[in-house]
């Protein structure tokens, strides 16, 4: 009912085998943040910005905006999450048929090279000759390019 009602909707973990055992699981996302926070019980936004549960939220945030944009445009979504075994993960992948494009979400209002470790591990695993191709969304103020990695604002998305 959540999912009719646009409430919550799903993301599918990509199911390419890269010789590894991956997560089947599909993560629940509110498409409405607000929501999320209130049934959180987080009132303001320094109980937001204390809150453990921070950086999923952020991170759900960031991911519904997607989703809703392909929506309004009237497209499908071809955007997974990936995540193995042995822990790595990438928190949102778009199929682009030949090869996934890893989007790494962080909350952190400054970069680190380290978010982007994922999104290198997965370009090796996928045997890109570009490792380095990918995006970073963080919670901080200014885009720029890292290497090749794309580092975007979260006011971009």
């Amino acid at each position: 009912m959540l999912k009719a009602t646009f409430i919550c909707c799903t993301l599918e973990p990509h199911f390419r085998n890269f010789g590894k055992r991956i997560i089947k699981t599909p993560k629940s996302y509110f498409f409405d943040t607000g929501l999320l926070c209130y049934l959180l019980r987080i009132n303001d936004i320094s109980q937001l910005e204390n809150h453990p549960l921070y950086g999923q939220i952020f991170e759900n945030f960031i991911i519904t905006e997607r989703l809703k944009r392909l929506i309004h445009n009237g497209k499908e979504s071809n955007l997974y999450f990936w995540r193995d075994q042995k822990g790595h993960e990438v928190d949102l992948v778009t199929d682009n048929g030949d090869y996934l494009f890893p989007v790494e979400i962080k909350s952190s209002e400054t970069f680190h090279e380290s978010f982007c470790r994922n999104l290198k591990y997965l370009n090796s695993v996928q045997a890109r000759a570009d490792q380095e191709s990918g995006e970073c969304v963080y919670g901080g103020e200014e885009s720029f390019t890292f290497r090749n990695w794309k580092i975007r604002s979260w006011r971009e998305i």
